[in-house]
């Protein structure tokens, strides 16, 4: 878990990637009914889609007002989480505490 925690940190500080953390103790958030993904494509003629993971199976969906609907949730997690020099503070006092 260490390791897996110093890589995540690592890989926070670079320009191109952002992570946030949403702890426990922030409650409850729009992200807990389960996992996906916002695709985005620099075409202006691409469609964005959004995949998500349901038991059952993966549903891929690219209609305009459900892609908003995912992308409001995404955005409204980004605003419950730790802002990034926070979240990165808290990975590594968490990396800390696991030995090697």
């Amino acid at each position: 878990m260490r390791a897996q925690l110093e890589h995540l940190a690592a890989m926070a500080e670079l320009p191109n990637i952002t992570v946030q953390v949403l702890p426990f103790s922030r409650g409850a958030h729009s992200g807990m009914f389960g996992p996906y993904l916002v695709l985005s494509f620099p075409q202006v003629t691409s469609l964005d889609l959004v995949l998500t993971e349901t038991p059952t199976g993966n549903i891929w969906m690219e209609r305009e007002p459900e892609v908003a609907y995912y992308r409001a949730l995404f955005d409204d997690a980004r605003t419950d989480a730790l802002p990034p020099t926070e979240s990165l503070r808290l990975i590594r006092r968490i990396a800390k505490e696991y030995r090697s």
